[in-house]
């Protein structure tokens, strides 16, 4: 993340100086001297680089303060690019300039003296003399024809709004990082002997598979089965047990293979199921994430459906509806059920009053048959610096059958012994190898990978139809966990930041502009970053997941700054007098060349991180796509849209204005008229020849 995070900066460090340098050099071009123009330059600008730079820093604000899995993931980005933003702003406020009165020349003299330097340079200012050109002529039209633009604009807002459905959702987007995982499971209660030679036969499976096309992709392959006294495993999400089997692989780089890690992992699951056992494979599913995404996630694949509830017959057989539903839904690959009630077992019923009157217990009972059966750690033996556990238990040849377990012989504490059988009846049973629980209730949890369609789905297919077809009692509750439920409360918080951090932008541009109704017309340039990013991201077929949202919070930030430079650049022009039109088009041309410039350099930045196709390429390319999405679409918002509504405002006020002053005019006349009035009756008052006969 740390490097990402400079990576996305690459482009933006630049943006502050570039605004500075060309501020500088137009002023120059006007024929003031070099120190005088790298002052007036920067100063000038100043405060618009100032508060452009503290609107992308404050929309990382929030999110250094997010938790769960999406803050662990980009505080460090957050944090990272804040820092480097900002020491671009002290150095474009400070060191350009003082490059600038040492280095900058006049225009004449900057022209390269080389032939093919003066080409360069006449052809690239040939170019942008034509854009700025078009530029006014197109700025000048929308100027005349401001209900047009408008129109044009919410055609393209809705356009944007309309392709939203196209787009579908993820946590995370899958990487192809050359893991392969197949875990397994054969009927409960196969020996583990049995285990391990189906997972050797899926190991050789692996590889010949990984040596089609001419070439061995595979690195290394391990298999792994039965249990581990600590249950080490579990806790990365992992099951374990006899019956269950893991074989893993890692493949070459992506770069040289000619299929996918999916790819390959499906044809090896398509022989294992054609291949002839001995036992049968009762569950199978696969994995080619990251094994490290299981310790972030908890060992949930990606689809993972809780059921809850008291009653296990209850809850098993609604858990078996869902996974009949996810089997059939298109995109839900290997759908299981967590719960295995087939698991053979012998129940021993203890006849608790003959068991006392023998002065025996449960735990006595049951300490004995298990330092029998599983066995017990007596005592240590110690040689040299080394120590060994001593374990004991019975030998195979008497733990075989049911009646090695009735003729068992519990020690009576104190006095002799006595068979199982005289105090206790055995039963063969079936029941769940392991009850998972959560709130307090019992839960069975219905598991499935998403490929070929995007989680959010695959997932939404499955809640409409369970909705529709599972009748779901009062005494059992459906909820959602794995990636789903990540997903969604990640979304729930960076929706909460991406809001926030408009909030805190709005405040920082009203503080720079003095006013609520200049940031609000620079706000307008916001919503258009989403149509740009709903159009590429559809274009290129990418899911909207954690990585494009982040990178949309941060366009919240960084398509506000041509604004501000802009209009902060327009009122400088009408406080030297320009009248408003005037003054939007001389400002909308005068940045045009800044505006272009630094959009290109932070698109260009951005671009490596959307094209790469290297591995782990699947992670940053949604970042990319986003910002470059909507970074281009803002732009031509704030080229066009942007002075258009500042026009707009600004008649309006200018109209409230001219009002204003017209009902004061009028206020002073009815005073003055109101004051000779007064005189007048003064002066009648005061004649003897004027006065009113009774009753006039």
């Amino acid at each position: 993340m740390s490097l990402m995070s400079l990576a996305i900066a690459i482009g933006m460090v630049v943006d502050n100086a570039v605004v500075v340098l060309e501020n500088v050099i137009r002023h120059t071009e006007k024929g003031e001297k070099v120190k005088e123009a790298s002052i007036f330059g920067a100063s000038e600008v100043g405060n618009a680089v100032a508060a452009s730079t503290l609107t992308t820093v404050v929309i990382f604000v929030p999110i250094m303060f997010l938790t769960g899995v999406t803050g662990i993931m980009f505080k460090q980005l957050a944090m990272m690019i804040s820092v480097t933003v900002l020491l671009s702003l002290f150095c474009a406020l400070t060191l350009t300039p003082m490059l600038c009165s040492r280095l900058v020349k006049p225009v004449a003299q900057m022209i390269p003296k080389s032939r093919l330097g003066r080409e360069l340079y006449n052809v690239s200012e040939r170019g942008f003399k034509w854009v700025e050109s078009r530029y006014g002529r197109l700025l000048g039209w929308a100027l005349r024809h401001r209900l047009a633009v408008i129109v044009i604009a919410l055609a393209a807002l809705a356009g944007g709004v309309m392709l939203l459905p196209l787009i579908g959702t993820e946590f995370f987007p899958d990487m192809d990082t050359g893991d392969m995982n197949i875990n397994f499971e054969m009927p409960v209660g196969t020996k583990v002997e049995v285990t391990a030679d189906v997972a050797r036969r899926i190991a050789v499976i692996v590889q010949d598979e990984c040596k089609k096309g001419g070439s061995d992709v595979l690195r290394h392959v391990y298999t792994r089965c039965g249990e581990s006294q600590e249950g080490v495993t579990v806790a990365f999400g992992y099951k374990e047990g006899s019956h269950i089997g893991l074989v893993g692989a890692k493949l070459v780089k992506k770069s040289k293979r000619d299929r996918s890690a999916k790819e390959i992992v499906r044809a090896v699951v398509k022989r294992i199921e054609q291949a002839d056992w001995s036992v049968d494979i009762t569950k199978l599913s696969v994995d080619t994430g990251n094994p490290m995404d299981r310790v972030l996630l908890g060992g949930a694949r990606p689809i993972s459906i809780e059921v809850l509830g008291h009653d296990l017959e209850e809850t098993n057989h609604i858990a078996e509806q869902i996974k009949k539903i996810a089997k059939e839904t298109a995109g839900a690959k290997d759908p299981t059920i967590s719960l295995d009630v087939d698991r053979p077992e012998l129940t021993v019923r203890v006849n608790r009053q003959k068991a006392a009157s023998m002065g025996l217990n449960i735990t006595d009972v049951a300490e004995a048959l298990r330092t029998y059966f599983y066995g017990k750690e007596a005592t240590k033996f110690r040689e040299a610096d080394e120590e060994y556990d001593i374990f004991m238990r019975l030998e195979q040849s008497q733990r075989r059958s049911v009646e090695d377990l009735r003729n068992s012989v519990i020690p009576i504490p104190g006095h002799g012994s006595v068979i199982l059988d005289n105090i206790a009846d055995v039963e063969e049973t079936r029941g769940p190898v392991s009850i998972d629980r959560k709130n307090q209730e019992r839960m069975v949890k219905v598991e499935a990978d998403a490929e070929g369609r995007t989680l959010g789905e695959v997932i939404a297919d499955i809640e409409k139809r369970t909705k529709a077809e599972v009748r779901i009692p009062p005494s059992v509750s459906i909820e959602q966990a794995g990636s789903v439920k990540e997903q969604r409360e990640s979304f729930r918080d960076l929706a909460i930041v991406l809001v926030l951090g408009v909030i805190l932008v709005y405040m920082v541009m009203a503080s720079q502009f003095e006013s609520l109704r200049n940031p609000f017309i620079v706000m307008f340039s916001v919503p258009f970053a989403f149509v740009g990013v709903a159009a590429l991201l559809a274009a290129t077929q990418t899911s909207l997941s954690i990585m494009s949202f982040v990178g949309l919070i941060m366009l919240m930030g960084i398509v506000v700054n041509n604004a501000i430079v802009l209009i902060d650049y327009i009122n400088i022009l009408r406080q030297r007098g320009l009248s408003l039109m005037d003054a939007v088009k001389t400002g909308g041309s005068d940045r045009l060349r800044p505006v272009l410039i630094t959009t290109f350099t932070t698109v260009l930045g951005m671009t490596p991180m959307a094209l790469s196709g290297g591995e782990g390429a699947e992670i940053w390319r949604p970042l990319g796509i986003t910002v470059i999405g909507g970074l281009s679409v803002s732009t031509l918002v704030t080229l066009l849209l942007v002075p258009v509504i500042y026009s707009l405002f600004e008649q309006h006020k200018a109209h409230k204005e001219e009002k204003r002053k017209m009902a004061l005019r009028a206020m002073t006349v009815v005073r003055e008229a109101d004051a000779t009035g007064v005189a007048a009756l003064t002066a009648d008052a005061g004649d003897p020849d004027n006065e009113k006969k009774p009753g006039e």
